[in-house]
């Protein structure tokens, strides 16, 4: 497998997880961001993900932006 940066790992774990758990993109906590980090042996949540992820919602992180593919 060729290497990939932090932050195509935790993109690519966050769409392993919400399969693999039927979750929406849209709605993680905080509990499930972690989950996702320390099983790519991470120590914590990326505060990209908390920053660019944030919602009205208070803990809930919407990982659409992230998830989607860029057009140009």
């Amino acid at each position: 497998m060729p290497y990939l940066n932090k932050r195509n790992r935790f993109i690519s774990a966050a769409k392993q997880y919400a399969e693999a758990n039927i979750l929406d993109i849209t709605s993680f906590n905080k509990h499930n961001l972690l989950d996702i980090a320390q099983s790519i042996n991470m120590k914590g949540i990326p505060t990209w993900v908390l920053k660019d992820c944030k919602t009205d919602s208070k803990g809930v992180y919407n990982l659409t932006p992230l998830i989607a593919p860029v057009t140009v």
